[in-house]
């Protein structure tokens, strides 16, 4: 299985707009190809869409998109789009299925940029500590970069609010379970707060 996580910066006030026009297609979109997930940052770059959507591989992939293009979803937004960037994951070992599910009104998407070569390394240390971290909070999707950034480790976490969020960081830490000790090879960090559309199979 392969991820595709999308970021889709908006002209200035127009996420509603997309979302309804979105709204429209969705049904034979998915028919497709089920939608993981649809967010709103909230806290980052805003006027801005983040979407994962798996497939079997990048041949299902290419299939399912040229089949989209019949219905009208890949442009569907186009004039309303000033960015788009795509990343291309590998699931890790320990990234759960994606699957509708309501987790709770927060989404932390982390994404941790490495030198070349070191993310085995990096799955390694963190298949160590995962079991005991997802018992305080549940991670949606962890895996690493094929296309796009290359050698970049994204993850993404669910909280019910940003207290929750606040008193889990603080709590792994007190506990000595979190973090992983993988900051060798770390070029940077990166990390969006994201808010559920309505449209998203994850709540």
């Amino acid at each position: 299985m392969i991820i595709e996580l999308r970021f889709e910066l908006l002209v200035p006030r127009q996420v509603r707009a997309a979302e309804e026009r979105l709204e429209k297609l969705l049904p034979e979109r998915t028919k497709l190809s089920p939608l993981g997930g649809l967010w709103k940052v909230e806290v980052g770059t805003v006027d801005q869409l983040v979407s994962i959507w798996a497939y079997d591989d990048l041949a299902h992939r290419d299939r399912v998109l040229a089949q989209a293009e019949k219905i009208g979803w890949n442009t569907v937004i186009d004039d309303i789009i000033m960015e788009q960037r795509i990343q291309i994951l590998t699931p890790a070992p320990f990234s759960p299925p994606i699957e509708p599910k309501t987790f709770g009104q927060i989404y932390e998407l982390r994404m941790y940029t490495y030198k070349t070569g070191m993310i085995p390394t990096i799955s390694e240390r963190w298949q160590q500590k995962i079991e005991d971290r997802v018992k305080l909070s549940p991670i949606v999707i962890c895996g690493s970069t094929q296309f796009g950034l290359t050698s970049q480790w994204v993850h993404l976490w669910a909280y019910k609010d940003v207290a929750e969020r606040q008193h889990l960081r603080a709590e792994s830490l007190r506990l000595g379970i979190w973090p992983p000790d993988a900051t060798i090879g770390l070029l940077k960090q990166d990390n969006m707060l994201l808010i559920p559309s309505r449209l998203s199979p994850l709540q």
